[in-house]
Formats: C-alpha cells, sequence, structure tokens
C-alpha cells in the first residue's frame, strides 16, 4: 500500500476541480466552486526517537483493518474560494492587469 501524504491527495484534487472547471467553460450552465470540504482518514506513525515527528498519511478505503485503531483519526479540510490578499479571485497564470 503506498503512503498519499495530503499535499499529494489536495494536489490531485486541485487538479480534479481545474479539469471539471476546463471541461464545462463553455457549457450554457457553470457552477463556480464556492467551498470544498475534504474528509480523509488518516493514518499517523512516529518517527525517530525524541525528534517529536510524525508522518501523516492518507489512508486508502478499506486500508484501516491494517493499521491500530487508536493511530487512525479523522481530518477536515475545507476549502474556500481561493482570493488574493485584496479579496479578488486568485487565479494562476493570468495577468494582474485588466484588459483593454
Amino acid at each position: 500500500m503506498a503512503e498519499l501524504g495530503l499535499v499529494e491527495v489536495i494536489e490531485k484534487v486541485r487538479e480534479e476541480l481545474r479539469a471539471a472547471a476546463l471541461a464545462g467553460a463553455d457549457a450554457d450552465i457553470r457552477f463556480p466552486v464556492e467551498q470544498v470540504t475534504l474528509e480523509f482518514q488518516v493514518g499517523i506513525k512516529k518517527i525517530g526517537e525524541g525528534t517529536g515527528k510524525v508522518k501523516i498519511w492518507v489512508i486508502e478505503t478499506g486500508a484501516t483493518g491494517k493499521i491500530e485503531h487508536d493511530k487512525v483519526q479523522k481530518v477536515t479540510v475545507v476549502l474556500g474560494t481561493p482570493t488574493g490578499p485584496d479579496g479578488e479571485l486568485k487565479v494562476s497564470g493570468g495577468s494582474d492587469s485588466a484588459p483593454g
């Protein structure tokens, strides 16, 4: 079983949302993403002695039986609309200036 970190999983969700937005860009009805709520079961493992470091990874569906129950936690991540410091919608790869 490969251990996927939260960073990799959230990046994959970002890629899927970007692909969905592009796929619907020319549709008559478009649905803006205002909020995404992700819920994960994660495994927690202490790394080394005395370092205080822990490793957290997302558990695959059906894999919880292989991990001690007390080392499995639920994590909920709520992602809002991406905005910049000025409150405007932030889109990467675009121009900072208005057209015209």
